[in-house]
Order: structure tokens, then sequence, then C-alpha cells
């Protein structure tokens, strides 16, 4: 179970901290303080697979495309032609040179069922293949690796990001059996290895369709079927269409991955900068991407002249490409309050302490770290707000109140006036309705007058079951906790922050959704995820917004990601008004009236 959350106690600055650096530079933009503008969006996970999600493209040659494979996978026609066993010797010899075990059972089995198959109909198209794994777990370990350099490696394949063009099949046979075998790497986890040495064995108790011959001869039965799917899917792309591709997808997917990848960080980080620069607290989630060791001296720099202004910045999950987070930040949030990101590197740790403009302006902390992770949450804090002395950290008594959870969950308290939180749930949202009772308990052992706002992807579902969060059973939770909401006690399931779905170029053809059906109901993901929540009482909501354009605009039955807006959720923003406590005759009414109403 993942779930990753940043909390923030706040207390308005000090006098000392008030004459600190940069307070009479903010003065004339201090926003009203009878009003709290909050923000907060998961920034998405960097996905090595530009094609694996149908985006909003400005090129129509993208969807028709992305039609044509479709229509090739659900009518081939006579181009379904049958599985060659061409380089399968080749594939064999090098198995068995690198010492694999029963490399000869698997040959054997692939040359009984699998070979002269037709290639969509009898390959691509067999609901066994994807239940046993033999296409999807070697692509996972060696679609895109993370290297020791703080770079990746990208197996030679239609999708990823793999930086080289393929003239010919016998081009690209020759890259990936030399990328697969005979390149070594120096791995994140400090091993040299071979891609091929990450392929392993596939487990039968986790995927019963496997039988125990096949759960035996796992690892090179999967090579084959990885090499195999691989070769379709060049063969595919090269051909579909009437060759209309051939010359145009290999620079097509180059340009998404420069908007969905390698520049990411940097559009991010523009978003926040020019759209949400008046935000007095942002809460970003799920920022991800290895790459960051690459480009950490553009985010280095991005964060010290854009946000010498915040009062504090959380950083989370931050794995990827820097520079894209750098150009959405630095255009939209440079005047925040707080910024909140999730699953830092350490090697980001560590920069931020170096910078001399970052490390005068703010003070980090850092979540306790078992060493098991190189992702950790920080928070940045701003010294003219924030009086570093004064925090102390809550994760000895939030985490005892998680307990079994585990997670990342920093906890810092400073002064009795704000607790400002930051949640990415699990996949489900199974974690989210333990997790904000958590954080209710702890909330109940804060001083009288504390107030609370709560910036999540709940991972909420519009129509909730047994293993998925519905989205009207967790509201019902929060208000029984005295909780509300940016959208109130009860959420519209159908005012969604995500919008996408799966195509056809991707492992697991059975997840895939036609273009027809990408607005109808039950197809992909589209649900209301993201949520700010707060103490029913403490605000008054003014207005709040949504944003998958980068505008603080929102087109609704639009999927994205799309070029200029790199994440899979929308941002969502509100306008709190501080409400006054309430007097203790009017709490004392209140008990009164739910005592009557519990009578009758």
């Amino acid at each position: 179970m993942l779930f990753l959350a940043c909390v923030l106690a706040a207390a308005a600055p000090t006098e000392a901290a008030a004459a600190g650096r940069g307070l009479a530079r903010r003065a004339a933009t201090l926003p009203d303080p009878a009003y709290l503008r909050v923000a907060t969006w998961n920034v998405a996970a960097i996905n090595n697979n530009p094609f694996e999600y149908w985006i909003t493209h400005d090129d129509p040659k993208y969807n028709q495309m992305m039609q044509d494979v479709q229509a090739f996978l659900d009518e081939p026609g006579a181009a379904d032609v049958a599985v060659s066993t061409a380089m399968l010797g080749e594939l064999q010899a090098k198995m068995t040179e690198a010492g694999w075990d029963h490399v000869d059972e698997a040959v054997a089995e692939w040359r009984s069922q699998y070979a002269g198959r037709q290639i969509i109909a009898g390959f691509m198209k067999d609901k066994d293949l994807g239940k046993k794994r033999l296409m999807s777990m070697p692509d996972r370990t060696t679609n895109t690796i993370n290297l020791a350099s703080g770079q990746t490696a990208t197996r030679p394949t239609a999708i990823n990001c793999y930086g080289a063009e393929f003239a010919s099949m016998e081009q690209w046979w020759a890259q990936w059996k030399g990328f697969m075998f005979d390149t070594k790497l120096s791995l994140a986890s400090g091993k040299e290895a071979t891609p091929s040495q990450l392929v392993g064995k596939i487990s039968r108790a986790k995927y019963p369709a496997l039988t125990e011959a096949e759960e035996a001869m796992s690892r090179p039965l999967s090579a084959i079927c990885q090499a195999a799917f691989d070769g379709i899917l060049v063969h595919m792309l090269n051909t579909v269409g009437g060759g209309a591709h051939k010359e145009t997808w290999q620079p097509m997917r180059r340009q998404m991955c420069v908007a969905l990848n390698s520049r990411k960080t940097h559009r991010t980080l523009a978003i926040l900068s020019r759209s949400y620069a008046d935000s007095d607290a942002i809460f970003l989630q799920e920022i991800w991407g290895d790459e960051i060791w690459g480009d950490v001296g553009r985010f280095r720099e991005i964060l010290g002249d854009s946000y010498a202004d915040s009062d504090a910045i959380f950083l989370q999950e931050i794995w990827g490409d820097v520079g894209r987070y750098g150009e959405i930040l630095g255009d939209s949030y440079a005047d925040s309050d707080a910024i909140f990101l999730q699953e830092v590197s350490g090697a980001m740790v560590a920069q931020l302490r170096e910078h001399p403009k970052l490390s005068r302006n703010f003070s980090l902390h850092v979540a306790p770290n078992d060493g098991k992770r190189d992702q950790i949450s920080v928070l940045l804090l701003s010294r003219s707000r924030f009086d570093p002395a004064s925090a102390t950290s809550l994760n000895p008594a939030f985490d005892a109140l998680l307990a079994g959870l585990g997670g990342d969950v920093p906890v810092w308290y400073q002064e009795p006036t704000y607790v400002l939180a930051s949640f990415h749930g699990d996949t489900d949202g199974l974690a989210t309705v333990p997790v904000v009772k958590a954080m209710a308990q702890l909330l109940a052992k804060q001083p009288a007058g504390t107030r609370h706002v709560f910036g999540m992807d709940a991972n909420t579902y519009a129509v909730g079951s047994a293993k998925q969060q519905g989205v009207s059973e967790f509201a019902a939770e929060y208000r029984q906790l005295g909780l509300t909401s940016c959208w109130g006690d009860a959420p519209d399931p159908t005012n969604i922050t995500t919008f996408n779905a799966r195509t056809y170029l991707q492992p697991q053809l059975n997840k895939a959704v036609a273009y027809k059906d990408l607005a109808s109901p039950g197809t992909g993901d589209k649900n209301p995820k993201d949520f700010l929540l707060f103490p029913r009482g403490s605000f008054g909501v003014e207005s709040t917004t949504k944003d998958n354009t980068g505008q603080k605009a929102y087109v609704e039955r639009q999927p994205f990601p799309t070029l200029t807006f790199p994440s899979d959720h929308g941002v969502l923003s509100s306008v709190l008004k501080l409400l006054p406590p309430p007097s203790p005759l009017a709490s004392e009414l209140r008990t009164a009236r739910r005592s009557l109403r519990a009578a009758e």
C-alpha cells in the first residue's frame, strides 16, 4: 500500500521573523488576511511510455495514427501474418550464453505453442498471455532502467523514450539484443547488470494462470515473448495506415517524450507560477522522476529565482526531468506562501541544503527515512514567516495513529495557527479514510483555534466497491469527522478531476479504450479524485476552480495530459474565507439542536 503525505503546522510570523528577509518586498502583494488561497495538484508520475494513455494532441496525425493502430488490431485482415521464428535461434544462443536455466524448454514451448500464430489474433490479443504477464512483467523491469548517474537506459522498443530510430526491422533487432545482453549498466542500486539480468522468474502464486512448467521456464519464455511483442509493435507502426506513419511515428514519439517526460517538470513549474502565483498554499502530489539528477541544477535555479517569495515549499515524489516542473512552478506559483511536493530523491535533498539562495530563504525539514527508498517528503519553510527553531516533529504520534499502513508521512508542528497537509493516496483509495481519521485524531490534540487544510489526491471513484473507495462513501466518512470540503458535504460524483484512458500501444490490451469510447461512462479513469478538506465552520468557500489547461480553465470531456498540461490530474484551487471561531454560546446551541434532533 502506497500513500504519501506532508503535514505542516504554521504560525503567523513572529516579530523577529517579520523583520527577516523578503517581508518588505512581499508587503505590497500580501493577500487579504481574511482569505486563504490554496491549491492542490497531483502532478503525476512520469510515464515511461508516451503512447500508453490517450492525450489531447494539437496535431491531427496523432489521432489518426492511434486510430489506425486500433483499426489494425481490431481487423488486421491479410496483415495478420504468422509470428516469425527467424530471430529465435539468435535469442536462444544469447540466453544460453548468459547461463539461463530452462532455455531449451522455453524455446520448445515457444515453437509448439506460439510459433506460427497470427501476430494479432493469436499473440497480441491472447488474453492468457496477459494473465500470465509474459510480456508486461519483463517490460516492467527493462522498459526504462534507473542508473547510478541519475540518467536512464531504455530498451529498444516503441513504448518508451528510446533515443535512436529503427530504420528497419533488422536494425531494431540488432539494437534490441545488443542492449539486452551486451550492455553493462551501473544501476541506481549500486549494482552492475545487463538488462537481461533484470528479467526475473514470474510467480505462479501471484499469477495463477501460469502452469508449473511455465513458471519454471518463465524467465526465458517471457524474454522471448517480450522480443516478439517489441518486434510486432515496430512492424505495426511501420505498416498501419498503409505505411502512412512509417516516417512520422518516431519523430512524434520524440516530441511527446519532450512534452510528457523530459520537459515535464519545466512545464509544471510554469503553470504553477503563471496561474497560481497568488495562492497562500499549494499542495502538490506525486512529482516523479529519477532524471532529477540530470537536471537538478535547473531545478535549483528555478526554485531559487522564482520561489524566493514563497513562505513554504513542500517537495514530494520528484522523479524525472526537473526542467519540466521548473517551467510550471516557475511561471505560476512564484508568490505562493506554501508549496507541497512529495517523494524527493536524496540527491535533491542534498542540493537543497547546499543551494545558497534557498538555504538562506528557507529552512528544510525532512521526514524520518528508513533508508529503503530514495524518495522522501520534505518541507521548505520561509524563514520570514516560520520560525525554524520552533519546529517540532509530530511523527511519533502520527505514525502511531497510522500503525499498519506504512508510508512516508512527515509531521511538523510549530505554533497553533495552521496545520496544512498534503496527501497522495494508494491507487484504489483504500488508505484515504484511515489517513484522514488519523489526521482528525491528531488535530483533536492541537490547541484550540488551530486551523487545518488538507489538500489531497484521495483516489476516490465515482462508483465505489469493495476494492475501490467511492466518493460518496468518502464524503460520509469525513462528515462524521466534522470535516467538509471545497466541494461541500456531498461532492458530485460526476464532477471529475481525472480523464485518462489506455491506448492500444501498451502491453495490457485488455485495458485499452477505443477512441470513440473515450467519453463513454465506465471507460478509463474519469473520477472525482482531488479534494481540499478542512473542519466545518473554520472556512467558507468563496470559490473553487478546476484546471486541466494550466490557464485556470477546465475543458470537460477532454483527455489529459496534453502537450501543454503534463499531468493526468487537474489542478484544484480554492479561495477560503476565514470564519470567526464559534462563541461558547453558539457551540452550546448547536449541541442542543443536535440533541433535540437525535431525540426526535
